[in-house]
């Protein structure tokens, strides 16, 4: 999907470091969290990394800076213009996702994730985020934006 908006979101929190709730239609799944750069979303993988190995006697660091490093060598300066940095606005970035699957079914439960997503998968999106409001026994569970 061509969606220029779209496209603008993602070089706003590329240039800028605005972060924008938005939530995704891809392929039948809806998909909502907040719009991140690129940067932030290697450094995002970084820090769980390295988290991930602090039971490691040798190597949690080089593990997470791995992770960094191998994001980097793909971002040109986030101050250059995007036709000088070459940009197709191929990739969407977001922190504090969750997958909405139906049937009140949510992944990861509980908190979000980064996510990383090809912007040609995207079927539609709006801004804003969902949520599920927990049942009770005067109410079902509902989708609330």
């Amino acid at each position: 999907m061509k969606a220029p908006v779209l496209e603008t979101l993602i070089d706003y929190a590329e240039t800028l470091g605005l972060e924008q709730s938005i939530t995704l239609q891809v392929g039948g799944l809806i998909i909502t969290g907040l719009i991140i750069s690129r940067r932030d979303y290697f450094a995002g993988l970084d820090e769980s990394l390295k988290s991930a190995a602090k039971g490691l006697t040798q190597g949690s660091d080089e593990i997470g800076n791995r992770m960094q490093r191998s994001g980097d060598l793909s971002l040109p300066s986030s101050t250059a213009e995007p036709e000088q940095r070459g940009d197709k606005c191929e990739y969407i970035h977001l922190r504090d996702c969750q997958i909405f699957l139906g049937g009140g079914l949510v992944i990861p439960s509980g908190h979000g994730t980064l996510w990383r997503g090809r912007l040609d998968s995207v079927d539609g999106f709006f801004l804003g985020q969902v949520s599920i409001r927990v049942p009770s026994a005067a109410s079902p569970s509902e989708l609330v934006v």
